[in-house]
């Protein structure tokens, strides 16, 4: 009932935007966390709103995109349109008028009726014109004076018919009639938008798809003819200092540098691309949902006197391996894309699959199209945990499997992710729990350039007990909608609301993503501030409404972003929650941006918790200055 009633919501929402002015959709988050060369993302799907819009494949060979269009195809099927239909009398009209352009030679009255198709392609070409500058003709001038008639002869007396006379001069012309003012030139367009505007919207559509495919060859083409074969240096350096957690002040300061390096690029020709890379952190991290992972700081390498904790690690540089795969396409049986090795996957929004926080060995599958034209598998096999340097038959290695079909067209999609099984435990009693979940994700773009996304998702079992049955409910379930609600050149709005059950709890989604923690929390009191300002906050047994706003001062050099979220909660069971309650239920900040390139951005963030209880619990603040670098 929730997802019915917040799709409702969303279409309230769109009859109440769909007047605002076109622009760029606006991006959620302002994370950096680095999985792949600028060049090489894709941008405008569900995916790319995880980790702020940095959702980065493999390239592979060419998607096969949209089937092939052939006009003749697209005529047959709009139908023609019968010579006595109003548009060829109102089409021929405008052509006399200048305003509209026919085919070479020919009017709108030839040898055959013309298409559906033909009219919605005239249409669309009056409407660009008529953008571009007016095009309408001037009414007729004013008729010349006529000449003195001659005087008339005396009558003669009537002869004989004689043979006819040669035909005489023609007569003059009278005066021309008014020509179609500009109201009645203006209905005339109107009538034959509301006539053919379906097949107007048809065209655009095919040539946004064939936009979109050529943009995406353009693009593979620059990397080969750039010459990206492997070993090819690609990083990231992300280095953030400030004062947190206390009043602004100079006695709570910190530090935190986060540095990945690593090769890639074309290996032996343009079908298979491979990449390796380590990843630095050097501050606490929580880099396992389950506590400490193998490769945080231990034993003889810790710092004197501090100890392992289950919900920080080790405080001290941890350096592991962040991803090591190659990427090729078949056509076998039908096309595919494999990647092999450490990865990282996600689908949708990730309430289902999501592995931010830290990739995973094994084998990823994309086959593009299944079975129809737009329906798309994804297929991933291999292990839940893996240590740091992956060991490849580590017994610390667990079954992982998912998979995600979806059907996908230019302006909406619908999609299903499934965890087959998760991370799952083994007790010594003999009793074995997996993790198993299953979801549904949406897509729509709407009102030109507008997207609303929702996903839906259940866990049908738990990596380490059965399903408890609190309030009814058998099986926990989790909710994001994220919602463009303003989208210009100027101003950018997006609404967010996140909703998760007290024992919904996935170890690799979006319920565990990466941050760094910068200050200690106190406890399981504050949010850490990174997990809301990088993305949208969705947390176990956390209800969540708010949302980002984007405003491009100075012709855009200078973003300024701002943040709001009203967190409340859904129980009181924090078993599976990393808090103990809310403590803080209201966030807010703001964040000025600026790129000195493409490769380097700085900016400087104000963020703020508000205590719900103000006598148990101090206000909690973020004064932050980041550079981040990509190579």
């Amino acid at each position: 009932m929730r997802l019915v009633a917040f799709i409702a919501v969303g279409i309230v929402a769109w009859g109440l935007v769909t007047g605002a002015a076109y622009g760029q959709s606006p991006r959620l988050t302002g994370d950096d966390s680095y999985a792949g060369p600028p060049e090489l993302a894709v941008t405008g799907t569900a995916a790319t709103r995880i980790a702020g819009g940095r959702q980065y494949v493999p390239p592979g060979a060419l998607p096969p995109g949209e089937a092939e269009i052939q006009p003749e195809d697209v005529e047959q099927a709009l139908g023609l349109v019968p010579f006595d239909h109003w548009a060829y009398d109102a089409v021929e009209m405008l052509m006399e008028q200048g305003i509209i352009i026919g085919y070479p030679n020919t009017g709108f009255h030839g040898d055959r009726p013309l298409t559906r198709y033909e009219f919605a392609m005239a249409i669309s070409r009056l409407l660009a014109r008529l953008e571009a500058a007016d095009f309408r003709a001037g009414g007729p001038g004013a008729p010349g004076p006529p000449g003195a008639a001659g005087a008339a002869g005396a009558q003669g007396p009537v002869g004989p018919q004689g043979a006819a006379g040669p035909q005489g001069e023609p007569g003059l012309a009278g005066p021309p009639g008014p020509g179609p003012t500009d109201e009645e030139i203006a209905e005339v367009i109107d009538g034959l938008v509301r006539e053919f505007g379906d097949e107007m919207d048809t065209i655009r559509e095919h040539l946004d798809v064939k936009g979109d495919r050529l943009a995406d060859f353009d693009r593979r083409l620059r990397i080969i003819e750039e010459g990206d074969l492997f070993p090819r240096i690609t990083g990231l350096v992300d280095y953030r200092i400030g004062t947190v957690c206390a009043p602004i002040d100079l006695d709570h300061e910190f530090d935190a540098l986060t540095m990945v390096v690593g090769l890639e690029g074309y290996i032996g020709g343009d079908d298979t691309y491979g990449r390796i890379s380590l990843k630095m952190a050097d501050g606490r991290e929580p880099l396992a949902a389950l506590g400490v992972e193998v490769g945080e700081v231990t034993g003889p390498y810790a710092p004197p006197g501090d100890s392992p904790d289950p919900q920080l690690g080790y405080l001290g540089n941890d350096i592991y391996l962040d991803e090591a795969w190659v990427s090729f396409s078949t056509d076998w049986l039908c096309d595919a894309t494999w990647t092999i090795g450490r990865q990282f996957q996600a689908y949708g929004l990730g309430l289902v699959v999501n592995n931010e926080r830290l990739s995973q060995q094994g084998i990823h599958c994309q086959i593009n199209p299944v079975f129809v034209d737009d329906l798309h598998f994804e297929g991933f096999f291999g292990g839940a945990n893996t240590g740091f340097l992956s060991e490849p038959w580590s017994t610390n290695n667990d079954g992982y499997g998912s998979v995600y079909l979806e059907y996908r067209r230019p302006r909406w999609s619908l999609g299903v992710p499934y965890l087959i099984n998760g991370y799952s435990t083994d007790r010594q009693t003999g009793e074995q729990y997996d993790e198993e979940a299953w979801g549904v994700d949406c897509w729509w773009n709407y009102a030109g350039n507008k997207d609303l996304y929702v996903e839906y998702a259940q866990q049908r079992g738990h990596a380490n007990r059965h399903i408890f049955q609190r309030d009814g409910n058998s099986y926990p379930d989790a909710l994001i909608v994220v919602l463009d609600i303003i989208s210009t050149n100027e101003l950018e709005l997006t609404g967010i609301m996140t909703d998760v059950h007290a024992e919904y709890d996935i170890i690799y989604s979006s319920l565990h993503p990466y941050y760094e923690l910068l200050c200690d929390p106190g406890g399981r009191r504050t949010l850490p501030y990174e997990r809301w300002l990088r993305r949208p906050l969705t947390m176990t047994n956390l209800e969540v409404w708010g949302g980002q706003g984007t405003w491009h001062f100075a012709d855009g050099a200078y973003p300024l972003d701002v943040f709001y979220y009203d967190v409340s909660a859904n129980s009181d069971w924090w078993e599976d929650s990393p808090l103990d309650a809310v403590r803080y239920d209201q966030l807010y900040g703001a964040r000025l941006r600026h790129e000195f390139s493409d490769r380097v951005e700085c900016s400087l963030t104000w963020a703020h918790q508000e205590p719900a209880n103000s006598t148990t619990d101090p206000e909690s603040n973020l004064l932050q200055f980041r550079t981040t670098l990509n190579f």
